[in-house]
């Protein structure tokens, strides 16, 4: 393995937000051994620079694969245009009055309305009708299963949604995935698809499992996730991946 993808929160991170020592100790004996590291991760960049270890990663794709960042500088852009992120938020404020929307543009975020929590750092702006002619890099619902599908609906061509812990509704442009932001960095190292090595436990992680050389879930995963691994690892409460990865690629032990 040449390249190590893998998702940040129920995955790499436990359930406190952190990695334990022999998880850090593992990633770097990875970089140590010529191993690229790449987070990949629905958080936007600004949630991610929070992490004391972000430095451990080569590369990081935020926002569910909008942008792609090595030590901060962005060196890939998979956004909405601007005309579009307009048009999904006004659709969506006129058919859900009551939910709470927010669009982000990199450590830029314009909500709706307060949201009262810590989902988001930077500078925080408030107006949707105030978007800047940017391309969005996601923009983010709170809103369940009943409203998914309608939301769904009102998306133009060339955007998806995905729905995540069924709380928030993910909306991006076709481009953003982990998938295609982890293919675009394998082509920038040179390095071929079957020499990625990639962890994820929820469906936003499912392509980037069935694409890249190894796919592995982590026990906590979604079923959805587990299905597209070709194994699955302890949970990440035990550190599952750090001790995969410890036993199968820096110990050099066959894989069963």
């Amino acid at each position: 393995m040449k390249l190590l993808v893998t998702d940040l929160d129920r995955t790499l991170l436990r359930g406190d937000k952190t990695i334990s020592e022999y998880t850090a100790r593992v990633l770097g004996r990875c970089r140590a051994r010529g191993i690229k590291i790449a987070f990949a991760t629905a958080r936007p960049k600004n949630r991610v620079d929070l992490l004391p270890f972000a430095g451990l990663a080569d590369a990081v794709v935020v926002s569910n694969g909008a942008a792609v960042y090595e030590r901060g500088v962005r060196v890939a852009q998979f956004g909405m245009p601007a005309d579009a992120a307009k048009q999904v938020t006004r659709a969506i404020q006129e058919a859900f009055p009551e939910l709470r929307l927010s669009c982000e543009y990199g450590d830029v975020t314009y909500h709706s309305s307060q949201f009262g929590d810590a989902l988001w750092e930077g500078e925080i702006r408030f107006g949707l009708d105030k978007l800047p002619d940017l391309p969005a890099e996601k923009i983010v619902v709170r809103a369940g299963e009943g409203e998914y599908p309608r939301i769904q609906a009102l998306l133009p061509g060339g955007c998806y949604a995905q729905l995540c812990e069924n709380r928030l509704v993910l909306i991006m442009h076709e481009t953003a995935t982990k998938w295609n932001a982890a293919r675009w960095l394998a082509a920038r190292y040179g390095i071929g698809m079957e020499h990625v090595l990639a962890f994820g436990d929820d469906v936003n992680d499912v392509e980037l499992l069935r694409g890249c050389g190894v796919g592995v879930a982590v026990s906590n995963a979604l079923e959805e996730a587990k299905a597209a691994a070709d194994f699955v690892c302890g949970s990440n409460e035990e550190d599952g991946e750090a001790a995969w990865i410890e036993r199968h690629i820096l110990w050099g032990e066959r894989m069963p």
